[in-house]
């Protein structure tokens, strides 16, 4: 398809334009038997030549109305010579306008190409990139989904083209699972782009409910008038699992009953855990005394690092009347040392 008509090739489009100027000249003969030759007529068989057939069918269809017209229809009859002025003028009028319109349907044709092959190249770029892409026109009716997308809701595009955004992304609370806002409607309200609320779940075709984050936005003509939404769509299960992995990997020092303390390479604490502030407390300290359980030789340590490599020391301590042993972790590539300290005076 292009410009909106099939444009078929110039052997075929010209023969066309011939059937068509001939069956309009047979329809004037069997519709008007007077003088007047009708040359408007004429201009149908014009368009269609230009419409289906392009530019040379229209204009080979002008071409051959000009020359048909003034021999079958204009005093004196079969012949290329005009007498009377005024059919002169029409005659004229009639090639340039079948000039014209050609012209300006071919324009359309190529205007229409130009749209098809940037819709093309928009529709592979947005197939390509790795996350849901879905677009809808300003009725709420989805005129793009990405195979991302596909996969995501469970939809395919040929069910999902066409439809109200609401019908194929179904979002819920995670927390009360009551249906969502559909982000068509709020950029609608808004006017602006919107991002998904936190813990959103998507149900998808087959009736799964996966969490998702992402983004809608509202698609504007340069005039201001909003033409559609485009949402950018992410299934957010792997990142939550990773997200719940590292805050369960981070709970290890928060509750383990060693101390754990972490210092930057200039020797100042930039962590510790609970432990250790209620082993100062015990001692009758508080969190900035913590250098006392920090060994002796740790400025010489972080002075003489090796930052390429990870290192790992042993030290022992004594504070007040208690004794801790330490494992000194040095980490390169966060530029921190990693003090793990367990209190052996039960075992002295």
């Amino acid at each position: 398809m292009r410009g909106g008509a099939l444009k078929l090739p110039f052997w075929v489009g010209v023969p066309m334009a011939a059937a068509l100027v001939a069956a309009t000249l047979l329809l004037r003969f069997q519709l008007y038997s007077g003088d007047d030759p009708l040359l408007i007529f004429f201009i149908m068989p014009i368009i269609l030549s230009a419409y289906f057939g392009g530019m040379i069918a229209g204009l080979a269809g002008t071409f051959l109305t000009f020359a048909a017209s003034d021999y079958f229809l204009l005093p004196p009859l079969y012949s290329l010579t005009i007498e009377k002025p005024g059919d002169h003028l029409q005659w004229t009028a009639l090639l340039v306008i079948g000039v014209i319109l050609t012209l300006l349907i071919e324009a359309l044709h190529r205007s229409g190409r130009r749209r098809e092959r940037g819709r093309q190249m928009l529709a592979v770029t947005l197939g390509g990139i790795n996350d849901a892409v879905i677009v809808t026109d300003n009725r709420d009716r989805i005129s793009f989904i990405n195979l991302k997308a596909e996969l995501t809701t469970g939809w395919a595009r040929a069910d999902a083209l066409g439809r109200r955004l609401a019908a194929v992304f179904r979002i819920v609370s995670e927390q009360t699972h009551q249906p969502m806002e559909s982000p068509f409607e709020k950029v609608m309200r808004l006017g602006s782009a919107v991002e998904l609320e936190d813990h959103t779940l998507l149900i998808t075709k087959d009736g799964r409910k996966i969490p998702i984050d992402g983004s809608a936005a509202p698609i504007q003509l340069k005039d201001g008038t909003v033409h559609g939404v485009v949402m950018v769509l992410r299934d957010f299960t792997e990142r939550k699992r990773a997200l719940a992995r590292a805050e369960y990997l981070a709970s290890f020092p928060e509750l383990s009953p060693g101390l754990v303390i972490e210092v930057n390479l200039a020797g100042e604490m930039t962590f510790c855990n609970p432990a250790t502030t209620k082993t100062l407390r015990d001692l009758g300290m508080d969190e900035g005394d913590y250098t006392g359980l920090l060994p002796d030789d740790l400025g010489m340590i972080l002075q003489n690092w090796d930052k390429e490599h990870e290192s790992t020391l042993l030290r022992e301590i004594k504070l007040e009347d208690r004794v801790f042993e330490e494992t000194v972790h040095l980490v390169p590539q966060f530029t921190v040392a990693r003090i793990y300290a367990y209190d052996i005076t039960g075992r002295r």
